[in-house]
């Protein structure tokens, strides 16, 4: 999992749970005295214990706190990758179109990143299925 997403929980975590809570994080997630750079990659089962240990923490069930976190993420991703974003695409034309556009380039810019693979299909106006492959 890319660093950047690592950076992005420290974040929620300072903003939602408290300046202190991200070291408390790491050890019950068992990564103790771990650093994470935004330029690197990461095991995703580092960033599931993280989050299960938040659940712990806050007592908020695991679908509830991906949402949360998913809310909370958006707006810098969208931010960070606005110049590869259509200016007339709406939401479900980003799910759509991430996969071609964002992963793409980012794969191109940084060899060795791994973004999950995302296999969408519009169902309807109003509806896209996203597969995600990590």
């Amino acid at each position: 999992m890319h660093g950047l997403i690592f950076a992005e929980l420290k974040k929620f975590s300072d903003e939602r749970l408290g300046p202190d809570a991200w070291e408390e994080l790491l050890e019950k997630a068992g990564l103790g005295g771990r650093i994470f750079l935004t330029i690197q990659s990461y095991a995703d089962g580092d960033a599931v214990a993280i989050i299960k240990a938040a659940c712990l923490k806050t007592g908020i069930g695991l679908d509830a706190l991906l949402q949360h976190f998913g809310e909370f993420i958006a707006p810098d991703l969208l931010r960070a990758y606005a110049h590869l974003i259509d200016r007339e695409w709406r939401t479900l034309d980003v799910l759509e179109n991430t996969e071609q556009t964002i992963h793409r380039v980012v794969r191109l810019r940084n060899p060795g990143a791994t973004p999950p693979e995302l296999r969408t299909e519009r169902a309807g106006p109003d509806q896209v299925v996203v597969v995600y492959g990590s």
